[in-house]
């Protein structure tokens, strides 16, 4: 199995991409949860 091969498997069964409203949220954010009212009113995010 080549290199090629197994990256193309990560990428469709691992890898996800992140959509920009929620990339902060993924990567910036200290917080373990937040409600949906919280997620909406996050200065943070709408930044």
């Amino acid at each position: 199995m080549s290199l090629t091969v197994i990256k193309q498997w990560f990428q469709r069964h691992i890898v996800q991409e992140i959509p920009t409203d929620l990339s902060v949220c993924e990567f910036d954010c200290q917080a373990t949860y937040c409600d949906y009212t919280i997620w909406q009113k996050c200065e943070q995010r709408q930044k």
